[in-house]
């Protein structure tokens, strides 16, 4: 033994301080790909609860081809697709007026939330269609949690935020956008991006 190479080589201690981190980054890569098999487990099975979800509400059938539902949904961007869909097919859009319709798309697609960000009172159809909405809301909220998807929210309207529904209401009734700003503390380029969104989805 003390006879080997190791033992008589003058740069011994350099030698044996490579083979160390070698295996300690031998072990951390095995570490690393533990971890990836493990989140690609969860991303497949998270995956195939997403489309029960789906099935479920009609979106696709069991062999996972498009509805008409989904063909719907498709042809949707932006927003909560699966939330604006199932309000179109509950016929929640129906005699609706322009800027209720704003309105009630901006619940959807705005990225902040005010101090207060609550429902308001804007017409009889434009809380007719925020209930309905808020009931959709929680049915799809339900159906995710019972086919274990995993959910970003802690309950079924934190995706809902109402901050901007009275801004863009009187805004879609000729408001200059001044005086529309100067109802919310939402920066004013946040009002513009959620309006363009609006008319993006629209």
């Amino acid at each position: 033994l003390l006879q080997c190479p190791l033992f008589t080589c003058e740069q011994r201690s350099v030698h044996l301080a490579s083979a160390q981190e070698l295996r300690d980054s031998k072990s951390e890569l095995s570490k690393i790909e533990s971890s990836l098999v493990s989140f690609s487990l969860q991303s497949n099975h998270d995956y195939e609860n997403k489309m029960r979800v789906l099935q479920q509400l009609s979106f696709i059938d069991e062999k996972g081809c498009l509805l008409i539902k989904g063909k719907v949904a498709k042809e949707i961007s932006g927003g909560e697709v699966l939330l604006l869909t199932e309000l179109l097919f509950n016929r929640g859009l129906r005699d609706i007026e322009p800027e209720d319709l704003v309105a009630l798309v901006s619940t959807l697609v705005i990225e902040e939330k005010k101090d207060k960000d609550i429902e308001v009172y804007l017409s009889d159809n434009y809380n007719r269609i925020q209930e309905l909405l808020i009931n959709l809301a929680e049915k799809i909220y339900k159906l995710e949690i019972d086919m274990g998807v995993m959910v970003e929210q802690d309950n079924a309207t934190e995706k809902l935020h109402f901050g901007l529904a009275e801004v863009v209401y009187y805004w879609a009734q000729g408001k200059d956008f001044k005086s529309v700003s100067e109802m919310t503390t939402i920066h004013e380029g946040s009002i513009v991006r959620a309006i363009m969104r609006i008319e993006y989805i629209l």
